[in-house]
């Protein structure tokens, strides 16, 4: 049911001209990116949601590097966007007052899904560079937290050979807890690097390709990296 009303949805918002715009390519593949990115990046959110204040605290972290992009780029009218991330990052920053550790109050799939959703929204309605492709990655390093967990989720469950919607204990932050790390040590630090990235992004759309180009090479390296350190973690 809620896979259906999530297509149903993006359905919805391309039908409203709400869309990935990559020009070059043809705009059947812009609306199968459109769907592939929402679903994603609701069901990333989804994900994280296994640890108190990491859904919300990233998600705030997000908006307001949302916010950061469409004032410091003006390639046209953006008003929309900056006024829809900053409610989303006020509303945000004021749950994780109640979310972060020991939490007395929780987003649920009825928060974290729809949070994700707008989200990913108001990414695709951002305009990143007319200068280089590589501008594109911008919402790649925004919403690093969610994406590297849903990935890094989905690869090992699929290499232990279980279905990538099957619920396991396999997220970045319950590895992390298995370390020995505390709930507030797992948090921050995660939210740490959501904060490097929403100052990092929106720079990213004024450097030059090549720069661009090997800080995002570095990155996923980096990623890589980390991944099989995190999947070496025993976790119960």
């Amino acid at each position: 049911a809620k896979l259906f009303f999530q297509i149903l949805c993006t359905a919805l918002i391309i039908r409203s001209g709400l869309h990935v715009s990559i020009h070059v390519l043809h705009p059947l593949v812009n609306y199968a990116l459109t769907f592939v990115w929402m679903l994603s990046i609701s069901n990333a959110f989804n994900i994280i949601d296994v640890h108190d204040g990491l859904c919300s605290g990233t998600a705030a972290f997000i908006a307001l590097g949302l916010l950061l992009v469409s004032v410091f780029t003006t390639f046209y009218d953006k008003t929309f966007v900056t006024v829809s991330a900053a409610a989303l990052c006020g509303g945000l920053t004021a749950f994780f007052a109640v979310n972060h550790p020991p939490a007395k109050m929780f987003l649920g799939d009825a928060g974290s899904l729809p949070v994700g959703f707008l989200l990913a929204g108001l990414a695709i309605a951002e305009s990143y560079t007319t200068d280089h492709p590589v501008g594109l990655l911008v919402p790649f390093i925004l919403f690093l937290i969610p994406i590297y967990d849903l990935v890094f989720v989905v690869v090992v469950r699929l290499l232990k050979g279980l279905s990538p919607i099957r619920g396991s204990p396999d997220h970045v932050a319950i590895r992390l807890r298995s370390l020995g790390w505390s709930d507030a040590r797992v948090l921050w630090s995660l939210l740490a690097l959501s904060a490097a990235a929403a100052i990092i992004a929106p720079g990213v759309v004024f450097f030059p390709v090549r720069y661009a180009a090997f800080l995002a090479a570095c990155a996923v390296f980096a990623g890589i990296g980390i991944g099989v350190a995190l999947a070496r973690i025993r976790v119960e």
